[in-house]
């Protein structure tokens, strides 16, 4: 068992349904939220997530943008919620084609597999890298709608706040969270949706528990 794994149980296990208190949020973006408090099994502390030193392919998509772009190798994600891959439902139609669910049982192949790059302006952006969208979050609809603030991997357009995200690492146990500029919202994994909504992802949550938190296979939190 890898220690992914093994550290993801443990806290799945030991927090399950819980909100997570956010003791102290480092050095941020004054655009993000302030500390939260909750009762919890512990503090968690967000710190920025480090920008990779030496950078990986930068997509095409991204070439000739303002700023100055470092990305992560590909790769693979999945929900502390439930222990799920991440992937893009690229079978649905409309606005929900591209929607996050952690979903996969295993990595098999790129699917499952996610690009990061850093913006030197102060945001990320990430793209899957079966169909080369961009993930962005869909806040055109009224917070009381289900798929409010749903993330979709749906577009090659990085330029606007619904593209752009925060991204932190959740010490100690170094799971990270997402956090939309659209709307200062962090990113949820939906395990109480059913059917074809379940487990998808969207950026609507005010607190960190382990529905908003993912581990990562390579980028070491």
């Amino acid at each position: 068992m890898t220690r992914f794994t093994r550290r993801a149980i443990v806290a799945a296990a030991g927090a399950a349904g819980l909100a997570v208190a956010v003791a102290g949020i480092g050095p941020v973006m004054a655009s993000q939220r302030p500390a939260i408090s909750g009762k919890a099994g512990g503090p968690v502390r967000l710190t920025p997530l480090a920008v990779p030193r030496t950078s990986a392919r930068v997509p095409a998509i991204l070439k000739g943008r303002a700023g100055t772009w470092q990305c992560y190798a590909q790769d693979g994600f999945r929900a502390l919620a439930n222990l799920l891959w991440l992937n893009p439902e690229l079978g649905y139609a409309g606005a929900d084609y591209g929607m996050l669910r952690a979903t996969g049982g295993s990595i098999g192949g790129p699917l499952q597999q996610f690009t990061l790059c850093h913006n030197s302006l102060g945001y990320w952006v990430f793209f899957n890298d079966d169909n080369n969208d961009l993930v962005w979050a869909q806040i055109n609809r009224a917070t009381t709608d289900q798929r409010y603030g749903m993330l979709t991997a749906s577009t090659t357009e990085p330029s606007t706040a619904w593209q752009k995200f925060n991204i932190f690492c959740a010490k100690p146990d170094g799971n990270m969270v997402f956090q939309s500029q659209a709307n200062n919202d962090y990113v949820s994994t939906e395990i109480g949706y059913s059917g074809g909504l379940y487990a998808m992802l969207r950026a609507r949550a005010t607190a960190i528990g382990p529905w908003e938190q993912y581990i990562s296979t390579e980028i070491l939190c």
